[in-house]
């Protein structure tokens, strides 16, 4: 639990030093996709990376226009199918780049001849050597579990990925500003869980409804 709220914390850190870390590499992934004609993307991710995925899904519908889809990947890892991925940039996400499923989508979007890109918090992982580019979360090792700093930046670099296609500068703008929201947010929404959570102990069921990016 220590591990779990110390990496809670140190998420403004990890979200402040993204962009810096990354708009190269975010500038060339975009100018490649683009000169390559790609109209569409796919996403292959698991887990929590998977709801990140959905997250950029949104933003790149609503930002960009681009019809975005959640790969399947186990229909290359297991069932061994060559997908044809025209017109389409295959993004790979995965905290630890080395989800062997992930891998084999992007490794057969490579065989397409067209740009991909990987989002891992490993720069010497398998996925972040196999994709065409590779954005880094910067994150530091992660202890916990439960995924929290790598998480956040994995929707951060994804929605600067989407800034940048789109050449929206309101998105970038409110992206800018997501360091700073993040560490007000932490200085007093702890206290208020504590204070409030004692009406739900003895909940055995609960329900999480949301729609959209959230």
């Amino acid at each position: 639990m220590i591990n779990l709220e110390k990496e809670i914390r140190e998420q403004p850190k990890v979200l402040a030093s993204i962009k810096e870390k990354n708009i190269s590499a975010i500038r060339a992934a975009v100018a490649a996709a683009k000169s390559a004609g790609i109209t569409n993307i796919c996403f292959a991710a698991r887990g929590t990376s998977d709801h990140a995925s959905i997250f950029a899904q949104y933003l790149f519908g609503i930002y960009a226009g681009v019809p975005c889809s959640l790969a399947t990947p186990s229909v290359v890892s297991q069932y061994g199918t060559k997908l044809n991925f025209a017109n389409t940039l295959v993004i790979g996400v995965s905290q630890s780049g080395r989800a062997a499923d992930v891998l084999a989508v992007v490794e057969n979007a490579n065989e397409c001849g067209l740009p991909t890109v990987a989002v891992t918090n490993n720069e010497d992982s398998p996925l972040a050597k196999t994709a065409t580019f590779h954005l880094y979360c910067n994150a530091g090792p992660e202890v916990s579990i439960a995924a929290t700093k790598t998480f956040t930046a994995q929707m951060m670099l994804l929605a600067l990925l989407c800034a940048e296609w789109a050449q929206s500068e309101e998105l970038f703008a409110l992206l800018d500003r997501v360091p700073a929201a993040a560490e007000r947010l932490l200085s007093y929404m702890p206290e208020e869980i504590a204070s409030g959570i004692g009406a739900f102990t003895s909940a055995e069921n609960g329900i999480l409804l949301g729609r959209g990016t959230s």
